[in-house]
């Protein structure tokens, strides 16, 4: 069922995008439907399914977007991110992984994407205060997006435990019902099919290279 597939891809307010998955109907024909499916959803046989598919992708869009929240919160704390940007690691430093890589994925996340990280991994190996850096240079996607996730974890921490224990989406005044709010969380998919160019104006790229001054080959003891 298109309809139903293009809820669980882009949310149920999004209607523009989820007729562009129903063949055949214009917006205003697939907002009709909506209208009715929404009403009278309880009569179609297997509507249980449909519901627990929908709500699984919206739950999906909605850590996405607070995701991308939380790179942006951290990111706007610090006058020049490249290079100040700073974690409270407690526990969960690792062995692996530097903090100035650690800063560089969390900037180019709130640049591009939290999804993105194709083009994330593209910059990594354009960027040349890695270039001797083989470890992060040889890193998958998925690795990049798993230890991109640890850090907005980290920061989601460090955003509770700065705003009294609210967390990020609260504190901007959303109902605890939360809707899906459509474009911007089909926006947030639709990024990972883009590629990143790196900072795009003279000032980020200042700042990138002033924090990248002495680079030289990152040296690291690996796990036993």
């Amino acid at each position: 069922m298109n309809f139903v597939k293009g809820c669980e891809t882009y949310g149920r307010e999004d209607i523009a995008n989820i007729a562009s998955v129903v063949e055949g109907k214009s917006v205003d024909e697939v907002k009709r439907y909506s209208d009715v499916f929404w009403s009278r959803y309880s009569e179609i046989a297997d509507h249980e399914r449909y519901m627990k598919r929908i709500k699984k992708g919206e739950e999906v869009l909605q850590k996405i977007d607070k995701y991308n929240k939380l790179l942006q919160w951290k990111t706007k704390k610090y006058a020049n991110p490249w290079a100040e940007v700073k974690f409270n690691y407690g526990q969960n430093k690792g062995k692996q992984y530097t903090e100035e890589e650690d800063r560089f994925l969390v900037c180019m996340g709130a640049k591009l994407g939290y999804t993105n990280t194709t083009a994330i991994r593209l910059e990594v190996r354009k960027a040349w205060q890695f270039r001797f850096d083989w470890f992060l240079k040889t890193r998958s996607t998925q690795e990049l997006q798993r230890r991109l996730e640890s850090l907005v974890k980290i920061i989601n921490k460090e955003y509770i435990d700065e705003n009294n224990g609210e967390d990020i989406v609260k504190m901007e005044g959303e109902p605890k019902q939360r809707k899906p709010r459509g474009k911007r969380k089909a926006a947030a998919i639709e990024n990972s099919n883009n590629t990143g160019e790196g900072p795009s104006n003279t000032a980020e790229t200042e700042n990138v290279e002033k924090a990248s001054e002495n680079a030289k080959p990152v040296k690291r003891q690996r796990r036993k």
